[in-house]
């Protein structure tokens, strides 16, 4: 999982207290394989919108932490912000900056407990499950919680748009017109899609973070050294699930999806930066059939299918998955 949650910085700026703020969340774009780029609406002005009571972690970090000074605590929006690309967060102030602060979403996926050793590493968790979502107006869309989103403080404000770290897999699938679909899976050929990360949160470096996702090349002797004396700066540590780690999985359970032999129906997973660059497959169960069907179009790989954060990246097989 290679740098999936090194993109924590957006050059925000310094408060003076964290006992209230206000993140932003920020857009989407979409690519094709052909490179084409066009902003993608989810909903209403091509962002995703914060829900009441949703929670970020936020951190307090000072970068010699052998006193263990650097703090962290859950913060929350009330009622106000359902429906907002922009909310307030409230919670228990960490106090005066000390190096920089820190915010990170979903705060539910910081698992690394109460208070940070001396190296200020967090370890986060990427689930193998996410759940197929509609918004208001019906709108496929993804699970938000399924997203990361970060952002580190280093200068004078009170509000900051917040960084995705993940990318999304749009799918655009045909199959059975008589069954309902169950489960939809990606299989990637390399790369672990879910378990634990971990990270000295004070070493993050974005420029670095983004400079390697944009020429990622596992088979580049060169690039691979690179990230990989990044990633041990970072003191990156990954441990995939015993189970399936490279299988993601989206619950289409109880939806009522039935899909169409020559018009695809549009599925989204939120996927890690890096993932399906040495190739994946795409699974269909249907309800009721214990069998995976699946296509293996973009098993052989390539740099075109690796997902990048913030970008939706479109996959439309020609094989009608029955």
């Amino acid at each position: 999982m290679a740098g999936a949650f090194a993109m924590l910085a957006s050059s925000c700026k310094k408060q003076n207290e964290t006992a209230s703020f206000t993140l932003v969340l920020p857009e989407m774009a979409q690519e094709s394989a052909e490179g084409e780029r066009a902003y993608i609406d989810f909903d209403a002005n091509n962002v995703f919108k914060w829900n009441a009571n949703d929670e970020v972690m936020a951190y307090n970090l000072a970068a010699d932490n052998n006193s263990l000074s650097s703090v962290k605590g859950v913060f929350a929006t009330g009622s106000d912000a359902e429906g907002q690309q922009r909310a307030n967060f409230n919670g228990t102030s960490l106090g005066d900056m000390q190096d920089y602060y820190f915010y990170f979403y979903p705060a539910k996926r910081a698992v690394g407990g109460d208070m940070l050793d001396k190296d200020n590493r967090e370890t986060f968790s990427v689930d193998p499950v996410q759940t197929y979502t509609t918004t208001s107006a019906g709108k496929v869309t993804v699970a938000k919680d399924a997203l990361s989103m970060a952002c580190s403080v280093n200068a004078p404000a009170s509000s900051f748009t917040l960084k995705h770290i993940f990318g999304i897999c749009r799918l655009r699938l045909k199959g059975d017109s008589n069954k309902t679909v169950e489960a939809i899976r990606v299989v990637d050929r390399a790369f672990n899609l879910h378990g634990t990360v971990s990270m000295k949160l004070h070493e993050v470096d974005p420029d670095q973070f983004t400079g390697f996702i944009n020429n990622f090349n596992p088979d580049n002797a060169s690039y691979m050294e690179g990230l990989n004396g990044y990633l041990t700066e970072l003191g990156y540590e990954s441990n995939p699930s015993a189970t399936d780690p490279n299988i993601l999985t989206l619950n289409c359970s109880g939806k009522n999806i039935v899909l169409n032999e020559t018009t695809p129906t549009v599925f989204y997973l939120v996927v890690r930066p890096g993932a399906f660059a040495k190739g994946f497959k795409i699974q269909v169960k249907y309800e009721n059939d214990d069998k995976y069907y699946e296509t293996t179009q973009y098993w052989g790989g390539n740099l075109a299918y690796r997902m990048k954060p913030g970008i939706v990246t479109t996959f439309s097989p020609t094989a009608v998955l029955k």
